[in-house]
């Protein structure tokens, strides 16, 4: 058992190597430097920067140790530890897992479950960790805002400040090709609501209207590019009025179908997941107790259905 008493005698005599991949503007070196300031050891942070433009991939690199000889390199590391991905759309464009042993750890801004990472990069002999972190942002934005509502999800009560606001303030807004990056957004509205300069009204019409926009504009780029007549939203920011409007309009500029889905049946995903397991149990699919497990990642679509007859 790995013990903190364990983990301070391994860290005398050797050093965790860490690499963060981001975009330029999403906060990757700022994310460095704070794991630095919060170890309680020695530590060292090492950016590398590609083009000087929003959005561009960035590396930086953090040695972390209790003996101070150990963290004075300054070069790039070769072989991480652990590798933090702030952006998942890198996972297409650069190899993340370079230089990383087997047993090492990839944590990952994603919506992806674990075994989905791993067949992406192709490597079975890693520990993977996803957080979802952009569906994290909207929470965490409402929570500084002192927003609260027990009787909606925070996306929720986002939207109905939203529909109070009246002037747009501009956001960060960065896509490029069909991927969206989101990070540095909370960072920038958080920011603006803790100087005080513009009403929480305001800022979530401008936060919603952004995020939507991407959205919407890669949504778009997907229909003209496949030639398709329809366009559908599902999931929990399904819910959310404008954001079915705006699809709903750029739907019709392309003389598309449009189709969203009642908010009742957009939220509670854990009454889909209860009735898929009726069917399955019904289909005579059974799992022992001791083998199941919580799995926060489960999607309905990815299960075999047997208890349909070909057509």
């Amino acid at each position: 058992m790995i013990t903190p008493k364990k983990i301070k005698e391994v860290l005398e005599h050797n050093c965790i190597n860490l690499r963060f991949h981001a975009r330029g503007g999403q906060g990757g070196v700022t994310a460095s430097n704070l794991c630095v300031e919060a170890f309680y050891g020695y530590g060292i942070c090492q950016p590398r920067f590609g083009a000087e433009r929003m959005g561009s991939p960035t590396e930086s690199y953090v040695r972390l140790s209790l003996s101070k000889e150990l963290i004075r390199s300054n070069e790039q590391v070769y072989a991480p530890h652990f590798v933090a991905i702030l952006d998942e759309s890198l996972m297409w464009e650069i190899n993340v897992t370079e230089g990383l042993p087997k047993g090492g750890w990839i944590i990952i801004n994603t919506d992806m479950n674990q075994l989905e990472v791993q067949e992406l990069i192709e490597r079975k002999d890693l520990n993977i960790a996803t957080i979802p972190a952009t569906t994290i942002a909207l929470d965490v934005f409402g929570r500084n805002a002192g927003l609260s509502d027990s009787k909606h999800p925070m996306g929720r009560v986002v939207e109905l400040e939203a529909l109070k606001g009246k002037k747009y303030i501009s956001i960060p807004y960065v896509i490029k090709g069909m991927d969206v990056s989101f990070s540095g957004i909370l960072t920038h509205v958080s920011k603006l609501l803790q100087n005080g300069s513009h009403t929480i009204q305001d800022l979530s019409f401008s936060l919603q209207e952004t995020v939507f926009a991407m959205l919407v504009e890669v949504t778009e780029r997907a229909l003209a590019h496949t030639k398709k007549n329809e366009v559908m939203v599902t999931g929990g920011v399904a819910s959310n009025n404008r954001l079915k409007e705006m699809l709903e309009c750029m739907a019709s500029s392309h003389d598309a179908r449009f189709k969203g889905l009642n908010a009742d049946l957009a939220i509670d995903n854990g009454v889909m997941i209860a009735w898929l397991g009726i069917l399955m149990f019904q289909s005579g699919i059974r799992t022992k107790i001791e083998d199941t497990l919580v799995d926060q990642h489960f999607r309905p679509e990815d299960v075999e259905v047997i208890w349909r007859k070909p057509a």
